[in-house]
């Protein structure tokens, strides 16, 4: 596991801002089981090894979106376990981590991290705000929406544009029962 720490922009230098190289956002896609789309157009599973067929995995930016490089390092950070015991500097003695003990949730627990919070990509949330806010407003920019807050959400803000739009026939029909009864 590779993961990059340095102290973020804040002033009391309490923000770490946590990356992972590419190489480890190509082998945790493959390791996560993410499907993409191969040479052929069809959507595989990621191979880290066949990395050469997936066109564009070269761009890591470009290959995943920012949902799935955010849950990457997350799972990452989820992932790392103490290799042997290890007093962890500045606490109390009390707060070992024993060999195998989950790091992030050690430190958690200690107090040392009190929150984690993904940070956004400003060209792109001005983008996704602009396309949402101006122009058409009965249509949903999906494909921003999946490019950058992920299938999940995505799915999510399609079911209730089907589910506004299959209500609307039945408001209708009891305005229409409303008024002329």
């Amino acid at each position: 596991v590779a993961l990059s720490a340095h102290p973020g922009e804040e002033p009391s230098g309490d923000i770490i801002v946590i990356s992972a190289p590419r190489c480890t956002l190509l082998r945790a896609t493959e390791e996560l089981g993410l499907c993409k789309a191969y040479h052929t157009g069809d959507m595989t599973a990621f191979s880290y090894h066949d990395r050469d067929n997936f066109p564009g995995s070269d761009d890591v930016q470009g290959f995943l979106t920012l949902a799935e490089r955010q849950y990457i390092v997350k799972y990452e950070l989820d992932g790392l376990r103490a290799q042997r015991d290890l007093k962890i500097p500045g606490l109390p003695e009390g707060l070992r981590l024993q060999r195998r003990d989950n790091i992030w949730q050690k430190l958690q627990q200690a107090g040392v991290v009190r929150g984690m919070f993904p940070l956004n990509h400003e060209d792109q949330l001005k983008a996704l705000s602009d396309a949402w806010y101006s122009g058409n407003q009965l249509v949903q920019p999906l494909d921003m929406i999946h490019a950058y807050f992920g299938g999940t959400v995505a799915f999510y803000f399609s079911f209730l544009d089907f589910y506004t739009w299959s209500l609307l026939p039945p408001a209708v029909l009891g305005l229409l029962l409303t008024l002329f009864s």
